[in-house]
């Protein structure tokens, strides 16, 4: 389990790469299989959630989510 504020860099690094591979492409539209790849694998890294779990990592699960959603919620 991923622990500290990993997740978020991970999310944040995560969103650069989207950024940088989507402003570089040719390709016209609101996406693509690469974009669709990527949300995919984010997707599947996300933390799972626990009723142990402290109030801290809730916010901290709940806001790697949040950011998920912004990214790939138009796909």
């Amino acid at each position: 389990m991923l622990t500290g504020n990993t997740p978020m860099k991970f999310a944040v690094a995560l969103v650069t790469l989207t950024v940088i591979l989507t402003g570089c492409s040719q390709t016209i539209g609101a996406g693509g299989a690469t974009e669709a790849a990527l949300c995919d694998a984010w997707q599947q890294s996300l933390p799972t959630r626990s009723h142990k779990d402290t109030v801290q990592t809730q916010a901290e699960i709940g806001r790697a989510y949040d950011i998920f959603e912004a990214a790939c919620s138009g796909r």
